[in-house]
């Protein structure tokens, strides 16, 4: 039986250990007490396409609340329980970060769910001042696999995309296609 590294409990692992270090709650003045505090900017979106791997992806599920949102897209045939490759896109509200950092918290976050004599190996693929693209793989064991992310900053908001597969001698083939759909999704402004 294989251990699913979940991705819900990751996600919230990760929005707690980024708000707790890198953001402590401020104290409100007298005057910010007495008014409604505003929601985070919810407006941003992303754009992308799994036309370049050929396949056809479904969206497993998806979770929603006022700090972040999660969609789970499988592959026909397979579940966010029980799958072979699977793609998330992670959108976090009302956060400033830098990028690196975000992936720093991020594989901390990872190392904290998997056996303590789990090796996660990682690399930085590129990255600009709003943009990473890297990757983290478990060669071995229960829970082997590879992993791209792209973690994209946008005003006050975060998205993650990642692409994960357990197919691991398929690596080296899909490297490619998925660098390329991750490089090329979009952060668009929502209208509503």
């Amino acid at each position: 039986m294989k251990i699913f590294l979940s991705t819900i409990a990751l996600s919230l692992t990760f929005l707690s250990s980024i708000q707790g270090e890198t953001h402590p709650a401020p104290q409100p003045s007298a005057q910010q007490q007495t008014q409604p505090q505003a929601k985070p900017d919810q407006k941003i979106d992303v754009q992308f396409s799994f036309e370049p791997d050929g396949r056809h992806w479904n969206l497993g599920d998806e979770t929603k609340n006022d700090q972040m949102s999660l969609q789970r897209y499988v592959l026909d045939g397979e579940t966010v329980e029980l799958w072979t490759e699977l793609f998330t896109v992670h959108k976090y509200y009302g956060i400033k970060g830098d990028v690196s950092q975000f992936f720093d918290h991020f594989l901390s976050a990872l190392q904290g769910m998997v056996p303590k004599d789990t090796k996660i190996e990682h690399k930085v693929i590129s990255q600009d001042k709003n943009n990473l693209l890297g990757e983290w793989w478990i060669p071995t064991g229960l829970t082997a696999q590879h992993e791209w992310i792209r973690v994209i900053t946008e005003g006050d908001n975060v998205i993650v995309l990642r692409y994960t597969t357990r197919k691991l001698k398929s690596v080296d083939d899909v490297r490619p296609t998925w660098e390329g759909i991750l490089k090329n999704a979009k952060v668009v402004k929502k209208d509503k």
